[in-house]
């Protein structure tokens, strides 16, 4: 009788049978044969294998025998017969037909891994169907960094793009292969995406050292998208190059002024730019003041005005206006009116500008009044000097009130209605005198 199949696992079939009906003698030995029968793709019988013997019974006295036949081919068709011996020879059974369980497959490879597009970033992953699919294959599953995807992919299908990757990062995809026996998942595969331009890249921190140095510091930025390869200091039109370094001291500006800085960050993927930020440099002592300006307003008052010193380098704190260097005005006003002032007089003005570091004072100015009649004239002294003569002798006025021109004796006799003048050249810086004999006269007169 042809052999009954007992149990059936992916790897073991368990046969049994009964000893023949006819036995003709006395049973020798019991040969268990079996051949494997290839199918093809639409399950169906193609080839079969050469029949082997796998096991021989020579205890023969039982009625029932039993073989496990291990180390099968999972989801494989197996066909046995038993033959039986005798002295005189043998007969063989019909064929009993098996087919081992589905497991899991068995020889699945890494997937292939390449880059599909780098703006925006996707990767081409593909696989081949496992070396043995140990049963009808189900599906296929993607594993992305240890993580399942919540989707599967039919068994005709063996690629799938991932898209939205992040830059300069490494990726890591493995397969998962299922029959209705289980699921066997593949090495990982690893690829990293190109490298992109920093992102989140923040503005330096500044701070100013002197009048005219400031030091930039700044962090990597947050998201770097690669290996910064440098970085560059903005500075309103210009550029420094401080390389990979992350502080730079920039030198050479302007007291008091204003910068604006930015920073920019580099990888081969490239540039991003930052805010920007700013920062004052330190006050400096002032510089090119200009001498005032002045306005004769009349023969005693003059009107000072004056600029901003053309390098304030930094907050003016106040002026100070000093007329002949006597401090006249001190406040932060540039214009003074200066009166109760000399006519005819020459005064010189200077202004000095102050901040929180020193001051400048600018080259004087000098103008004259306006010229005045003189006042304080006093009488002239007299000596009689002969019967016919006077010596008349005078001081300048007590206040000139500009260049004296001339003077001019005037001679009165009381007891006459007439009077006699006689005037004096003084506009010659050479006039020595101030005294004349007058001559002439009557004698014992006044």
């Amino acid at each position: 009788m042809a052999p009954l199949i007992q149990a059936v696992n992916a790897t073991n079939v368990e046969l049994s049978w009964l000893q023949p009906i006819n036995p003709n003698g006395k049973i020798i030995r019991y040969e268990v044969i079996h051949r494997c029968a290839k199918e093809n793709a639409a399950g169906y019988r193609a080839t079969t294998e050469d029949e082997k013997i796998v096991f021989t019974e020579y205890n023969t006295e039982s009625n029932t025998f039993v073989y496990n036949d291990k180390g099968l081919q999972p989801w494989a068709r197996y066909e046995y017969k038993i033959r039986t011996w005798n002295a005189a020879g043998y007969a063989d059974s019909s064929w009993t037909v098996a087919r081992t369980s589905q497991t899991a497959p068995k020889g699945l490879a890494a997937p292939r891994l390449s880059l599909a597009s780098v703006y925006p970033r996707k990767v081409l992953i593909s696989w081949a169907p496992p070396a043995q699919p140990n049963g009808i294959l189900q599906s296929y599953r993607l594993l992305k960094n240890d993580v399942l995807y919540p989707f599967s992919f039919d068994a005709a299908t063996f690629n799938y793009t991932d898209e939205d990757l992040l830059p300069y990062s490494m990726y890591s995809y493995a397969i998962v292969a299922c029959t209705m026996g289980g699921c066997s998942t593949s090495e990982p595969a690893v690829i990293q995406t190109l490298e992109a331009a920093p992102a989140l890249v923040d503005p330096p921190s500044l701070q100013a050292v002197s009048a005219t140095q400031i030091n930039a510091s700044w962090a990597p930025p947050q998201i770097q998208n690669g290996d910064i390869t440098k970085y560059i200091l903005k500075l309103n039109d210009e550029e420094y190059y401080p390389g990979r370094s992350l502080q730079m001291l920039v030198s050479n500006l302007q007291p008091y002024t204003q910068y604006d800085f930015a920073l920019v960050a580099c990888t081969a993927g490239g540039c991003t730019s930052s805010i920007s930020q700013s920062v004052t440099t330190m006050e400096a002592p002032p510089l090119n003041m200009e001498a005032p300006r002045l306005l004769v307003m009349g023969s005693e008052s003059i009107e000072i005005t004056w600029k901003l010193p053309a390098s304030p380098n930094g907050k003016i704190t106040s002026y100070e206006l000093r007329r002949d260097g006597v401090l006249v005005y001190s406040g932060l006003e540039t214009r003074y009116l200066d009166f109760t002032l000399m006519a005819g007089m020459e005064y010189s003005y200077t202004v000095t500008a102050n901040n929180s570091q020193g001051s400048v004072t600018s080259p004087s100015s000098q103008i004259k009044t306006n010229p005045s009649a003189p006042s304080g004239m006093l009488p002239p002294r007299l000596q009689a000097w002969s019967s016919k003569e006077i010596l008349v002798a005078w001081d300048p006025p007590i206040r000139v009130n500009g260049d004296i021109r001339n003077y001019t004796i005037s001679i009165h006799k009381p007891a006459e209605t007439g009077k006699k003048t006689i005037d004096f050249d003084a506009s010659h810086v050479s006039f020595p005198r101030r005294s004349y004999i007058v001559a002439e006269l009557q004698p014992y007169c006044r």
